[in-house]
């Protein structure tokens, strides 16, 4: 039997061993350009720290001073812009252009990508094309004001009442999607009734190639 399983290398994010005797009290919530502080295991080094959820200074200390919380903040905030550049824009599947076009996130993706593989097999006089969101925050626009510019018609296609990732959409991107296709029973989407809908939408047969 072939084992699946493969070691994942985690990627903590703590300071190198030669860095330890580098730090002080004040390290673990320094003020950085990138918004991301020193990070150390308790016990590696000298210098101890105050792992405190209030709002605190550099050394850990809770406050309430104006000036220090603005700071905090603001360094916290920073973190969005580097994670901004870490994570991958949403996934293209399918042309560039294609008659109808849908955009999603989390499980719908796995029979979406069935459907355009379906509507796309050669028998029909229509494509499809899908644009996958793996992570939503931050939440990444180009790619996805590209895809919208290209599309004759689009589709969110979401497994919750309030078409979560349209509203997400209409507030970082500007642009009001009114497509919605949800379903919100606790079931998945099934291939069936992908099928049917585009079906309605285009006014055509889906030829399904056997």
């Amino acid at each position: 039997m072939i084992n699946c399983h493969q070691p994942i290398e985690i990627e903590r994010g703590l300071v190198g061993k030669d860095e330890l005797s580098q730090l002080d009290s004040g390290s673990r919530y320094k003020i950085t350009d990138s918004g991301i502080s020193p990070r150390w295991l308790p016990g590696q080094s000298g210098p101890t720290y105050n792992a405190n959820s209030d709002e605190h200074d550099v050394d850990g200390d809770s406050t309430e001073a104006a000036d220090v919380t603005k700071s905090m903040v603001d360094k916290r905030l920073r973190k969005l812009d580097q994670l901004a550049q870490e994570i991958p824009d949403p996934e293209l599947y399918g042309t560039a252009e294609a008659d109808i076009s849908f955009i999603g996130w989390g499980s719908v993706k796995t029979n979406i990508v069935d459907l355009m593989q379906l509507i796309n097999n050669g028998q029909n006089s229509f494509t499809a094309n899908y644009l996958h969101y793996e992570y939503l925050w931050p939440f990444k626009t180009e790619t996805l004001m590209q895809f919208i510019d290209k599309a004759k018609k689009v589709v969110i296609v979401e497994n919750n009442a309030t078409a979560q990732l349209a509203g997400l959409i209409a507030k970082e991107a500007h642009v009001s999607i009114s497509n919605k296709l949800l379903k919100y029973d606790g079931r998945p989407f099934f291939l069936e009734e992908l099928v049917q809908f585009v079906e309605k939408e285009l006014g055509k047969k889906v030829i399904i190639n056997k």
